[in-house]
């Protein structure tokens, strides 16, 4: 049942004007809790959106330089091997 409705039935049934006015109040109140709510939740989210795209970035950022640093370390064997620098076998990880 919609609110209009239901102050209407209570604005016609109850005759007096206290009660339509308290259920106008609840219902206003109820209305501006929701509304508060969905704006939390809103807020909320784009926290989150935020931050998932800030990390998205630092991820990013991360793999590049691993992949720069990878690179950097392919040529320095290269170097060292062609200058007959013996290279030590890369450790194993457990």
């Amino acid at each position: 049942m919609s609110d209009t409705a239901v102050l209407a039935i209570v604005t016609a049934v109850g005759g007096a004007s206290w009660i339509a006015t308290i259920v106008r109040a609840w219902l206003d109140h109820r209305d501006r809790t929701t509304a508060r709510e969905a704006d939390a939740d809103n807020r909320f989210t784009g926290r989150l959106e935020r931050r998932l795209e800030a990390t998205e970035r630092r991820l990013s950022t991360v793999e590049n330089d691993l992949e720069d640093e990878r690179t950097f370390t392919s040529l320095l064997v290269v170097a060292l091997a062609r200058a007959g620098i013996p290279i030590p076998d890369r450790p194993t990880r457990r």
